[in-house]
């Protein structure tokens, strides 16, 4: 194929030409918060009926669509990104941008739709130019280079992070876990499933529900499940790094001595 002096730039409409873009697209977005809010409602729930029936009644819509566009949006972005990149330096078939300039424009995109771990930032996207900046030569450097050029290879990067950052949002900021401290000395973690002026309806990490008066909590914070510290690794935002974990079981004034 001869390059020639095609305009190779793409646009929104481009993308959704794609044929499972058109067919699902509806699909997509309209199934997304269904999956956000059934995979919150039984992790907290556990499966237990009577919490799941507590935590559907007091659902907030404008967090689930929060959490929603949490998941969407980097899509956006990194697509965007891709549009006016292209216009500006005119590519032409045959011909690729640097691979550190791609890495350089997904360092500012995950800044930008997320508060991330700086260190990570930089060492993945190191990694990343090293692998698309190594000396060409081999046929799986041309499928490299057209996977980068198709947004196939950062494009499913990206969208694994924000789908992994969508779930830290509604594990930490949709229903947090917290740490309650009880006038009768004890520490539990759980999350608060309803409340009034006198009294919080709270599921206990460890199992099992409690209607605790106002008064019997002497003080609450955010705390960060164990299991969610390994699974997610550095992926946590800093403002959720200095929070502490929850307790791995209740803490008695007697267990403290």
């Amino acid at each position: 194929m001869v390059a020639g002096s095609a305009d190779t730039s793409r646009d929104w409409s481009d993308f959704l030409k794609w044929p499972w873009i058109q067919e699902n697209i509806l699909w997509i977005i309209g199934a997304l918060p269904v999956v956000l809010v059934g995979y919150r409602l039984f992790f907290v729930s556990v499966g237990d009926p009577v919490t799941l029936r507590l935590l559907v009644a007091n659902l907030d819509v404008m967090q689930i669509l929060m959490v929603t566009a949490l998941t969407l949006l980097p899509i956006f972005l990194f697509y965007s990104s891709f549009v006016v990149m292209e216009r500006a330096t005119r590519e032409v078939p045959g011909e690729n941008l640097p691979g550190w300039t791609f890495s350089l424009v997904l360092i500012f995109l995950l800044i930008a739709a997320f508060t991330m771990n700086l260190v990570t930032l930089i060492g993945a996207s190191t990694g990343i130019a090293i692998f698309f900046t190594l000396a060409a030569g081999y046929n799986f450097w041309r499928v490299r280079k057209r996977g980068l050029q198709r947004n196939i290879i950062f494009g499913g990067f990206l969208i694994t992070f924000s789908v992994l950052q969508s779930f830290i949002a509604s594990s930490t900021h949709w229903i947090p876990a917290e740490n309650y401290f009880l006038s009768s000395g004890e520490k539990k973690s759980g999350y608060e499933l309803t409340s009034d002026d006198e009294s919080v309806t709270v599921q206990w990490i460890l199992g099992g529900s409690a209607r605790l008066d106002k008064e019997e909590i002497e003080n609450r914070e955010l705390c960060i499940k164990k299991a969610e510290r390994n699974t997610l690794l550095f992926i946590v935002a800093p403002s959720m790094q200095h929070n502490p974990g929850c307790a791995e079981k209740p803490t008695s004034p007697e267990q403290g001595k």
